[in-house]
Formats: structure tokens, C-alpha cells, sequence
């Protein structure tokens, strides 16, 4: 963890323990060591502030690009050791740089969904969380957010953060990101385990 992250992490800390009443289940499954993929659903800003503030590892977050165009927000989200994504596109350079970052043991966060569920549903998986996490033969590690008032996910409210045990994708084929039908089954069968297991994490909440 980056004396920056460190230092930022406090002011989340507070932010969410004033907020919010959290409540974490199965912390026990999140390894303390190694690469792995995170994965969550996605309902709110605060997600990001949950997350950082119940995990004491620092997590590297894939980001839309839109959120990096400003100069100061830039800076500030790459010290944080975030980097932006080109949605829809494809972007191999951010595919690439997720798995560089698993590879050297850290934690890659992603929210599959690609973008925020306004009614708490959980949506299909967009397939960058399972490329990454097969082109390393990371473990996915699987977490359910959940808000007790559905009409309020911003403050004052209950936060429940369920985590699954790791999915292991270290039997999965060996992909190639050139070759556009390269391991599609194989994504496929990933992506949806990940977001069937937050899925039943999220209906098993509290």
C-alpha cells in the first residue's frame, strides 16, 4: 500500500463509518497475500469507499475514461493506482495493464457490470474482469454490495459487503486477446459464474 493510498484511505475510513452502518460477511475469504481479481457489483459511488475502507490491501480500480480527463482528477486517481478503460472498445492497453497488475501480486478491483445498476439488479458481466483473470490464473474473488434502503445508497443508511469464496480460474485455457473468438467459451462460463456468485451473495444479505 502506497503512502498515498494509505493516507487517503483514512479520510474514506471516516467517511463511510460516519455514513454508514457496514456490515462485512466472509472477510475471511479475501486473501491477504497475491494477484487477485476483485469483483463486485455496482450501485453507487460509495462502492469505492466500502471497499477501500474493509480491505486493508490496496486496490487498483479500472475506471471510465471520462472520470481521467479532468487534469487534477487524473493525477489524483492514478496516485490513487487507478487507470482508465476505453468502454466498449476494446481497450487491450487497459486489459493489459490490469493483468501487469495481478501478475506483480496485487489486487485488481473491477466492477463487471460496467456501469452503476439504478435499481440494485445485477447485470450480465461485460468480459474484461474474466480475460484478465484467465490470461493470469488469478483467483476472482466475488463481493455483493448491498444497500438496506434501495431509494438511498448515499449516506445514512446500512451497507452490507458479502464476500464469496475465490473462484479458481487456473484450469482455464490459455487465451489469445488477438484472435476475437479466442477463448469466448471460456469468457463466457467466467463471467457468469462471477456474477452468479455475487448474485447468491447478494440475495444471502442482511
Amino acid at each position: 500500500m502506497t503512502a498515498f493510498y494509505r493516507f487517503m484511505r483514512i479520510f474514506a475510513v471516516i467517511y463511510a463509518r460516519v455514513c454508514f452502518k457496514i456490515k462485512v460477511n466472509g472477510i475471511e475469504n479475501f486473501p491477504k497475500t497475491g494477484g487477485i481479481v476483485l469483483c463486485a457489483n455496482h450501485q453507487s459511488i460509495n462502492d469505492v469507499f466500502l471497499l477501500g475502507t474493509v480491505l486493508k490491501r490496496q486496490l487498483h480500480f479500472m475506471g471510465k475514461e471520462e472520470l481521467f480527463k479532468n487534469p487534477v482528477a487524473h493525477w489524483f486517481f492514478i496516485k490513487l493506482g487507478s487507470f482508465a478503460v476505453k468502454r466498449g472498445k476494446g481497450d487491450f492497453a487497459a486489459i493489459e495493464f490490469a493483468e501487469k497488475i495481478v501478475k506483480e501480486e496485487k489486487v485488481f478491483a473491477i466492477f463487471p457490470e460496467g456501469t452503476r445498476s439504478k435499481t440494485g439488479e445485477i447485470l450480465r458481466a461485460k468480459s474484461g474482469a474474466a480475460v484478465v483473470a484467465a490470461a493470469t490464473k488469478a483467483p476472482i474473488v466475488p463481493v455483493a454490495i448491498k444497500y438496506n434502503n434501495k431509494n438511498n445508497r448515499h449516506c445514512f443508511t446500512k451497507a452490507t459487503l458479502s464476500f464469496g469464496k475465490p473462484i479458481n480460474t487456473a484450469k482455464e485455457t490459455e487465451l489469445d486477446l488477438t484472435n476475437p473468438a479466442g477463448g469466448r467459451k471460456e469468457i463466457r462460463k467466467i463471467s457468469s459464474e462471477i456474477m452468479d456468485s455475487i448474485k447468491t451473495l447478494y440475495e444471502q444479505s442482511n
